[in-house]
């Protein structure tokens, strides 16, 4: 569940309310990143956290498969 909880913020803007409070801010400050920007990286970053995050947490948890 932990790990699943960060998929939707990570992947998108609209993920999260906290994304688009903070996309609000960086818009305000002339920092703001793109809808398209987030997507992409967050599509390039997300699936190697979670294969690392799960293999992790099978190692802590002693889970052979």
């Amino acid at each position: 569940m932990l790990v699943g909880v960060g998929i939707g913020p990570n992947l998108s803007y609209a993920g999260s309310i906290a994304n688009l409070l903070w996309r609000r801010v960086m818009i305000e400050d002339g920092a703001a990143v793109s809808w398209r920007e987030f997507s992409r990286i967050g599509i390039v970053t997300t699936p190697p956290a979670i294969v690392v995050a799960v293999a992790l947490l099978s190692f802590a948890l002693g889970v052979r498969g």
